[in-house]
């Protein structure tokens, strides 16, 4: 696995990546997969998680490269500040023409139930 293939920009602050599905963003519990964090602790040693997609989820991911730039970036996560666009792809077909509207949103009841 080539990380070169997975960067899109990088600067001497921060490192944002082409996450592919199947491959994790941060080791598991287990920490015997590989993932993309441990692959990034290898080419620059210290790396810092800001945010993270599921292993089954392709798409952009930021990592920090100093503790200034990963608190930075996690308050802009925190305070809603960076936008998240959702795409989803659908393969085979549906019996008939239908158009979906879902709109991801928080779990309400998680927030109510204690």
């Amino acid at each position: 696995m080539k990380l070169s293939s997975f960067i899109i920009a990088e600067n001497e602050n921060w490192v944002a990546l082409n996450k592919p599905s199947g491959l994790l963003s941060i080791p598991d519990r287990m920490g015997k997969d590989v993932s993309l964090k441990s692959l990034l602790i290898e080419k620059y040693k210290d790396i810092y998680t800001v945010h993270r997609l599921d292993k089954d989820t392709s798409g952009l991911i930021v990592f920090a490269k100093n503790l200034t730039t990963h608190k930075h970036l996690s308050l802009q996560f925190e305070e809603r500040q960076t936008k998240k666009i959702y795409q989803g792809l659908v393969t085979g077909s549906l019996p008939e023409e239908k158009v979906l509207w879902i709109f991801l949103s928080q779990n309400i009841r998680q927030k109510t139930e204690p």
